[in-house]
């Protein structure tokens, strides 16, 4: 669901997988730290194409096979805490569309009409209804990938 805009899989994606990189081979897991890196490298090159304007696109499989390399990695490692902390705007997609869903249906059943909490879901979508543009959501969602990481590092005791 993250894959929707030019680079936002794939940037946020690296961001994630650099920290999974610091924690594995900090935490003494080198096995797990060499594949993460080689997973944040490849999500660089694939980034320097998948810029706006995209020429290569990750798509659903991607986006999803992305989601599920990192989440081996925190399982493998014991870092499914830290995971979730700094994939907080990589979440952000799938659960405003859960969250717009629930919503709708429960006001349905309420007030007899279905209302909206975002203009419409992902919440990328949301931004790019009020007005901003491609690039902007996509380094904003950067900016907020880089925080979480930093958060996530904080929560470990790395900083």
């Amino acid at each position: 669901i993250t894959d929707g805009l030019d680079g936002l899989s794939a940037g946020c994606g690296a961001l994630v997988a650099f920290l999974m990189t610091i924690l594995l081979s900090t935490g003494g897991h080198p096995e797990l730290a060499a594949w993460s890196a080689v997973l944040t490298g490849a999500l660089l090159a694939f980034l320097w194409h998948n810029a706006h304007p995209a020429r290569v696109f990750m798509g659903d499989v991607g986006a999803e096979g992305l989601g599920a390399a990192l989440a081996v990695l925190a399982l493998a490692s014991g870092n499914v805490l830290l995971l979730l902390v700094a994939s907080l705007a990589i979440l952000a997609g799938p659960g405003s569309v859960t969250l717009q869903v629930a919503w709708f249906k429960y006001t349905r059943r309420r007030y007899g009409q279905g209302r909206r909490i975002f203009r419409i879901a992902p919440l990328h979508h949301h931004f790019e209804r009020l007005g901003l543009n491609e690039v902007q959501i996509t380094v904003r969602y950067w900016i907020v990938t880089a925080a979480a990481c930093l958060a996530a590092l904080a929560l470990w005791g790395a900083i």
